[in-house]
């Protein structure tokens, strides 16, 4: 002690360093040696530029391109527009052939029909028609029936005799029409030229049925009255050519694979 003051123990006292720590000897050692790892990997490293770019370039154009992604998708749709054209043009020709054999099969339908109706057709009897689905065989009301009657004359009944044996022989369905011209009639047993034109439908098929044993399953009958001219109606003879009956003889449609069938058949 000296004077009024207080004198510590001079071993006891500590002076105050100053400077870093000394963890961070510890820590910048560390660092140097990890610089000192990445720098010997990246000297190991083998960089290809050249193909580092080039995959970089596709790869952004894939992304930023929208026609670049479509490109394998195009090619798949123009082969598939490929093969969708070989099979339109495969089906077209099969289509092709399939309508030949029917045509083929309706000119010799006619051929057959007009060597057995030669005198009928020349007599005017009945008319050879040709149509979309087959052939009509058309019969003008002046000498198939009475005027405003249904009973059939004898005369067209000779010639349905000869009609029905091409009719057996055939194979497609065959619709019997009636029609009339644009007169009206009124009378007790026809209301209308609607009734008229069915009765005279009505009476070739039964005779056609009764007579010449053709099965009912294959007839059709139907009335149309006027609604299905052939000309007009403004002169007597033209209103004459309107009232008929027609039979339509279908020709079925050649299904795939009968067409070559029947060729050789017939060859």
């Amino acid at each position: 002690m000296v004077g009024d003051g207080f004198v510590a123990n001079p071993a006891k006292v500590k002076v105050a360093r100053s400077g870093a720590p000394r963890w961070m000897v510890t820590f910048a050692d560390l660092m140097s040696l990890l610089f000192a790892l990445f720098v010997l990997l990246l000297s190991f490293a083998d960089v290809d530029l050249g193909k580092f770019s080039k995959n970089a370039s596709q790869i952004n154009e894939a992304f930023n391109n929208p026609d670049a992604g479509e490109a394998s998708f195009n090619l798949n749709k123009l082969q598939q527009r490929e093969l969708d054209l070989l099979d339109r043009e495969g089906k077209n020709a099969e289509l092709l052939a399939l309508k030949a054999d029917r045509e083929r099969r309706k000119a010799n339908l006619v051929s057959k029909l007009k060597e057995s109706l030669t005198q009928d057709i020349n007599d005017s009897v009945i008319q050879l028609v040709a149509d979309e689905n087959g052939v009509v065989l058309r019969f003008p009301s002046k000498t198939a029936f009475p005027a405003g009657g249904r009973d059939i004359s004898e005369r067209m009944k000779a010639t349905l005799d000869k009609v029905a044996v091409m009719l057996n022989q055939s194979k497609g369905e065959i619709v019997v029409t009636g029609h009339t011209d644009n007169a009206p009639i009124s009378t007790e047993l026809f209301r209308s030229n609607w009734s008229l034109s069915t009765e005279r439908a009505v009476s070739v098929v039964h005779y056609l049925i009764g007579n010449n044993n053709l099965l009912v399953s294959r007839v059709v009958a139907q009335g149309l009255a006027d609604s299905r001219p052939v000309t007009t109606n403004d002169t007597p003879d033209n209103r004459a050519r309107n009232r008929r009956v027609e039979i339509l003889i279908n020709v079925p449609k050649t299904k795939p694979g009968e067409a070559k069938i029947e060729v050789e058949q017939g060859g």
